[in-house]
C-alpha cells in the first residue's frame, strides 16, 4: 500500500489488505485507509470481512460467484436484511460439506464462512 500511496493516485486497488494482521496493525490501516479517502481519493477494497466493509465502506457491492447479490451503503444492506440472518462460521476445510450457496437474489443465509 504504501508504494502505491507514494505515487498519490486518485484510485487505490487494495485486495484483502488485513488477511492476516493482528488487531492493532488493522487498526492503523483502517485509519489509514480513512485518511487517504478524506484527501479526495478513492479506495476500491475487497474484503470477506463485513464489518470491514461497514467500517470502511460509503457503498458496498456483495458478489458470490460473480454475480452481484447486494449493493448500497452498508447500512441498507443491514435494512433490507435485518429479518434474515448473514451467518458466518467455519465449515471446515472439507468443502464438499458445505451447502450450495443461494442462486437468487439475496435470502442472506451461508452457512459457511465462504463469500459473499
Amino acid at each position: 500500500m504504501i508504494e502505491n500511496a507514494l505515487r498519490d493516485p486518485d484510485l487505490l486497488v487494495l485486495d484483502e489488505p488485513t488477511v492476516g494482521l493482528d488487531v492493532e496493525t488493522r487498526r492503523r490501516l483502517w485509519q489509514e485507509i480513512r485518511t487517504y479517502v478524506e484527501g479526495g481519493r478513492s479506495v476500491l477494497l475487497t474484503t470477506h470481512y463485513l464489518e470491514e466493509g461497514d467500517a470502511l465502506a460509503d457503498r458496498v457491492v456483495v458478489i458470490h460467484h460473480g454475480r452481484i447479490l447486494a449493493e448500497g451503503t452498508p447500512a441498507e444492506i443491514k435494512a433490507r436484511t435485518a429479518s434474515s440472518a448473514v451467518r458466518g462460521g467455519c465449515c471446515s476445510n472439507a468443502r464438499a460439506r458445505c451447502p450450495p450457496a443461494p442462486t437468487s437474489r439475496p435470502k442472506w443465509r451461508w452457512p459457511c464462512s465462504s463469500p459473499p
